[in-house]
């Protein structure tokens, strides 16, 4: 049916899953299939549909992942998608969505990754989002969010991707950001963070990527870093710590960027 433009099969008691079929309907424009039993993935041929503007999915029993980065979608992110209780993914990147970021994220408990950075979303970050414990993935990066990094970070103690730069974030950097021990990439540069740098990161022994420069924060670089067998680049420039060279940098085997220019480290350079 290449020539259909409206589908609505919506409040009804249709089950099973939604078919890869539907891709086909190449002039489609609208398609709700909302208040239904509907069950398994969002087939990946829907988002192909170049015509389509409306599309209902509430209130079903859908899993799996929403995947819609790399457009020119505009408006704030609907408050409608926290009813999306068994989605796992979000990506919604590289869009221009503005407005704040729902709480109603909070409801999306079965969260892995949330990705919704290079946008231009604005306000504070929901410390809601505290309370998704099995992300692992959060990008909030290149946007204008302001305020601070909420404490209720702490309790992601599986998160291994945090990515906040570029943005207009101040205050400390919690320091407990690295509770869980498995933080692989974190970057933070390009915001107005002060103080030093977070205590549990001292044992965050999985780091691979760091990047904290063009900040406001200070302390002792001596005194401030652990060990990590993984790093392969860390970026500190531009800021206010002082202190002493790292005397441990040589055990950082594997690192290939060491930048902490601009700042006020003093003494010599370990053999």
């Amino acid at each position: 049916m290449t020539s259909l433009h409206i589908l609505r099969l919506d409040d009804n008691a249709i089950n099973g899953s939604i078919p890869e079929e539907i891709g086909s309907l190449s002039s489609l424009k609208e398609l709700d299939l909302s208040k239904n039993s509907l069950t398994g993935p969002i087939p990946a041929s829907i988002w192909n549909m170049s015509n389509l503007s409306l599309v209902y999915l509430f209130k079903n029993e859908l899993t799996g992942t929403l995947h819609l980065q790399f457009n020119n979608l505009t408006g704030p992110i609907p408050a409608s998608i926290g009813n999306l209780g068994n989605l796992t993914i979000l990506a919604i990147f590289e869009n221009n969505f503005y407005g704040s970021i729902s709480p109603t994220l909070i409801n999306l408990t079965k969260h892995t990754l949330l990705d919704v950075q290079q946008n231009q979303l604005s306000g504070p970050i929901p410390p809601e989002i505290g309370k998704l414990k099995l992300l692992f993935k959060l990008g909030l990066f290149v946007n204008n969010l302001n305020g601070s990094i909420p404490g209720e970070f702490k309790n992601l103690t599986t998160l291994q991707n945090l990515g906040v730069s570029s943005n207009i974030l101040s205050c400390y950097i919690p320091q407990d950001i690295c509770t869980g021990g498995l933080l692989v990439n974190f970057t933070a540069h390009e915001n107005y963070f002060i103080g030093s740098i977070p205590k549990s990161f001292r044992n965050c022994a999985t780091s691979y990527r760091v990047r904290l420069d063009k900040n406001q924060s200070s302390g002792n670089i001596s005194e401030d870093l652990g060990i990590y067998p993984h790093l392969n680049y860390i970026d500190l420039s531009y800021n206010n710590f002082y202190g002493e060279f790292y005397q441990k940098w040589g055990q950082c085997q594997r690192l290939q960027s060491l930048k902490i220019s601009n700042n006020r480290i003093s003494g010599g350079i370990p053999s």
